[in-house]
């Protein structure tokens, strides 16, 4: 594969930024993610969508901050396909479990993956681009 020069995703109604970059597994078809730029990870998903991913968990544990506080994670160490690219992430799984509404991204992306990277984000377009 080729490095694409940007990533795209779009505001949904939600008015969450979705990133359509994808986990990389023939299992999983839906948007990979909303953006959360006050994580500063890879990716963090809940138990819920862990046993979808393809992954190789760690013995590691660490307490993330979250919107709502702080939560108990495990790692694992996952691929994405970024930027046209296979790459090896951080993946955070929480202990919780949520509700899965269709349509639903199964993770959230943090700032991690944006070193080195212009995002843009715009709303009234509900167009988000990552360069």
């Amino acid at each position: 594969m080729t490095d694409r020069r940007e990533e795209t995703g779009f505001v949904d109604q939600r008015k969450r930024p979705i990133i359509l970059s994808s986990i990389a597994s023939p299992f999983i078809s839906e948007p990979i993610s909303t953006l959360d730029t006050g994580f500063t990870g890879d990716i963090l998903v809940s138990q819920t969508h862990f046993d979808r991913i393809p992954c190789h968990r760690t013995l590691w544990y660490e307490d993330i901050e979250t919107a709502g506080g702080t939560t108990h994670a495990f790692l694992a160490q996952t691929k994405i396909l970024w930027f046209g690219e296979e790459r090896d992430v951080a993946l955070f799984v929480t202990l919780t479990t949520t509700e899965i509404h269709k349509g639903d991204p199964i993770a959230t992306i943090g700032t991690g993956l944006f070193v080195g990277r212009k995002l843009t984000i715009e709303f009234t377009e509900e167009v988000l681009k990552i360069e």
